[in-house]
């Protein structure tokens, strides 16, 4: 997967790409708010993927996708703010700060 940002706003999504990777955090999430999640996100779909931690073995995970986004919807920029969301997450969670400033740039 690698992460694109697509529309007028410029959300975030997870394409997939079988030759890219990305960085984040994972979150151990219940079913009920998976099921929240979901409608949070009606516009995306559930895939299966693969994370591979910095350290230790591979995990199972579950990303939001868009394949309708593909192809037609252009790519779009984010926000400042919404940018600025995303870095503060990964800051707070230890994540490489070489993605980090992947985000900023």
């Amino acid at each position: 997967f690698r992460l694109d940002f697509r529309g007028e706003l410029g959300m975030a999504f997870a394409a997939i790409d079988p030759d890219a990777s990305m960085h984040g955090v994972l979150h151990l999430m219940s079913a009920k708010d998976m099921c929240s999640l979901d409608t949070l996100e009606m516009t995306y779909s559930r895939v299966q993927g693969m994370a591979e931690p910095y350290e230790g073995e591979p995990i199972c995970c579950t990303l939001y996708t868009n394949p309708t986004w593909e192809e037609p919807q252009p790519l779009g920029t984010p926000t400042q703010r919404y940018i600025e969301i995303m870095v503060e997450g990964c800051r707070s969670h230890g994540v490489k700060e070489e993605w980090i400033e992947r985000l900023l740039s």
